[in-house]
């Protein structure tokens, strides 16, 4: 499925900065470009020249001396500054009810130089959609989350003077969509003072059907349904079904554009360069040519990449023991990113391709390319068709570590000349601590051995 929406309703920031503390008809002007500075924060009170103090919110009944935007949850938007009284088309005569405009008046206990942001994800149908605004106030309406999203209106006086409009009226914008979905919104709303209407007043709603809808009505099956959540679906992929413990041709699956790469494994260094994964074309080093000691990518024949460090990590290669790699190809951010177990270390200019036939524990398909060194085991890999985020990285790290926890292993000396070694799993051994490590033919648990025999090393590894 796609994406779904959760907490019903809107998201609301309100901010006043009223007349009573500026002295002025109107901070904002009835300007979007302004009311986005009161919002933000940036209007500043000149009684504080020269340093750049701004106003504080008088809608935050809290304020001291830090301009904070005040939120609220509501699950409509049909505010009237009188209400209980009535005003515009959803009113109580008509099986509705205004609601007075959250936090306000702020402690000045005046009724202008209101600026409000609404944000909600949409839950759209295909095709083309009307949106509509009630009152005297302006606004600013576009797709997004931030005040940087796609502009789709504006109705303010930064041509001509209109707002505030000589008594409340309906206004709209229209919005067409290709897919039905969910679809961010935010709308900056902003007033000076009412005029001729009794009060400050504010609905939003559709058309459809030549009626208008309140939106997020539940009561109205016409509405469209507001969230002030949008879900994302659980990111998809391929993954392995069992360790490997020699470079291993697979499938990652049909990936393109943003992708993620998953791997747990513990190498052993056996060349000039090793590789986690790769094929023909392009290649996940662990250690760039040559032996540079960190990770890079690359793209062979044309050229080798290292990772650079983000501020006060490494990006040094790990060898000897079990490590969590995830590489995130971020196309909209045209980077991509190294995260090892789960923290974000490294970055590199650029992205790459890297599905379908693969290999891991080395490169290149059909020939033995910069391969992990004997006694290495991938634990596991994993495909996913989308950038994971820091959190979810973090995730799969302390997941994995639990889930591939080190087989156990115990020596025994028994005092008589022999030693007893007890494990979980496959046994190996070798003559130094760096490999090669090779199989212990026929062992089983517990094995009993001579002490008199040559210095050897053992360990224990997961069949």
């Amino acid at each position: 499925g796609g994406t779904t929406g959760e907490e019903s309703g809107f998201l609301v920031g309100v901010t006043q900065i009223s007349s009573a503390t500026t002295q002025l008809e109107s901070l904002h002007e009835n300007r979007a470009d302004l009311a986005e500075k009161q919002f933000a924060g940036e209007m500043l009170d000149p009684d504080y020249e020269p340093d750049e103090v701004p106003y504080v919110n008088e809608a935050d009944e809290n304020a001291e001396e830090e301009f904070i935007v005040v939120y609220d949850t509501p699950d409509v938007i049909n505010w009237f500054e009188q209400a209980p009284g009535e005003a515009g088309n959803f009113r109580a005569g008509l099986g509705y009810e205004d609601k007075v405009f959250p936090f306000l008046p702020g402690w000045n206990g005046m009724h202008n130089g209101v600026v409000i942001e609404i944000s909600a994800y949409l839950d759209l149908e295909a095709g083309a959609h009307k949106i509509g605004m009630n009152g005297e106030g302006g606004w600013k309406v576009s797709g997004g989350i931030g005040p940087d999203g796609i502009l789709i209106g504006v109705l303010d006086n930064s041509v001509i003077e209109k707002i505030p409009a000589y008594y409340p009226r309906d206004n709209y914008v229209d919005i067409v969509v290709t897919e039905a979905g969910l679809y961010p919104i935010r709308v900056l709303w902003f007033q000076s003072r009412h005029n001729k209407a009794p009060g400050m007043q504010l609905e939003l709603f559709t058309v459809k059907d030549r009626a208008k809808h309140l939106i997020n009505d539940l009561n109205d099956p016409k509405a469209i349904r507001a969230y002030r959540v949008a879900v994302p679906p659980p990111f998809t992929g391929v993954s392995s079904t069992e360790s490997v413990e020699v470079p291993t041709i697979v499938d990652f699956g049909d990936l393109s554009g943003d992708a993620s790469y998953e791997f747990y494994f513990m190498a052993i260094k056996s060349g000039a360069s090793t590789a986690i994964a790769g094929n023909n074309a392009f290649a996940l080093k662990l250690d760039q040519w040559n032996q540079q000691g960190v990770f890079g990518t690359t793209v062979f024949g044309v050229v080798d990449n290292v990772f650079t460090p983000v501020e006060g990590e490494s990006v040094a290669s790990v060898f000897d023991r079990n490590v969590h790699v995830v590489v995130v190809n971020d196309t909209a951010a045209g980077e991509t990113r190294l995260y090892v177990n789960g923290d974000h270390v490294g970055v590199l200019n650029g992205n790459f391709e890297l599905a379908g036939e693969a290999k891991v524990m080395g490169a290149r398909i059909n020939a033995n390319t910069d391969p992990m060194g004997e006694g290495s085991i991938m634990h596991k890999w994993a495909t996913y068709n989308s950038a994971l985020t820091d959190a979810e990285i973090a995730d799969l790290a302390a997941a994995v570590a639990v889930e591939v926890e080190p087989p156990a292993l115990s020596i025994v000396n028994n005092g008589n000349g022999t030693v007893t070694v007890t494990f979980e799993g496959k046994l190996q051994a070798a003559a130094s601590v760096n490999g090669p490590w090779a199989d212990v033919a026929g062992a089983t648990s517990p094995l009993t051995i001579s002490a008199g025999e040559a210095q050897q090393y053992a360990r224990a590894v997961r069949e």
